[in-house]
């Protein structure tokens, strides 16, 4: 999948990148977040690179 964005965010951050990438999904944008994006038995690492690479 090619993304719009990759976020990234501290975990103490996390309610507040919630609300902003859930504002961002509203709008029709594709967003790399590891809460929606990473799959059971992914790789954390390969992920994110994955994602990093299409964004």
């Amino acid at each position: 999948m090619i993304y719009d964005a990759f976020f990234s965010y501290a975990t103490e951050d996390s309610s507040e990148a919630d609300i902003i990438v859930q504002n961002c999904l509203q709008y029709g944008f594709k967003i790399w977040y590891s809460p929606i994006s990473l799959e059971p038995g992914t790789k954390l690492l390969q992920s994110i690179d994955e994602g990093l690479k299409q964004s």
